[in-house]
């Protein structure tokens, strides 16, 4: 991956009442020893007021995407509006939590370009509404 969010933490995939999904998208990099692109699932969450972004084990096949997988019954995967079947069908997958380090990943980074519009909003707004949090307490 070439853009720094956290340290990988090794825990047990949380129940789907106690996430909030912000986004899912599709961690994509370049891949220089075997000189191709990589592209796996992957979520933004809050966690017990934790921002994680989880990495599928699962790659991305090519032009393969989220409308590729079907749920159980044979409902499409809904990447824009994820219920409990979508996480549960990511977390079958097999997924790689890095908790969000704010500072090194958004304040000491020479350089944003990997990051997108979206992404640095939401993760600047939970960060914003942490502090007012840890504040109060």
């Amino acid at each position: 991956m070439e853009r720094y969010i956290g340290e990988i933490k090794i825990m047990d995939d949380p129940k789907f009442e106690d996430i909030r999904i912000m986004w899912m998208t599709n961690e994509q990099w370049f891949d220089a020893k075997k000189n191709k692109s990589r592209h796996f699932p992957s979520v933004w969450l809050v966690y017990e007021g934790l921002m994680y972004h989880a990495i599928s084990c699962y790659e991305f096949q090519w032009f393969e995407s989220y409308e590729d997988f079907l749920l159980p019954g044979g409902k499409p995967f809904d990447c824009w509006c994820p219920e409990r079947g979508e996480w549960e069908y990511l977390t079958n997958l097999g997924l790689q939590y890095r908790e969000l380090d704010y500072r090194r990943a958004i304040l000491d980074a020479a350089d944003l370009d990997e990051w997108c519009d979206f992404e640095l909003g939401f993760i600047k707004e939970w960060h914003r509404n942490k502090i007012i949090d840890d504040t109060l307490k």
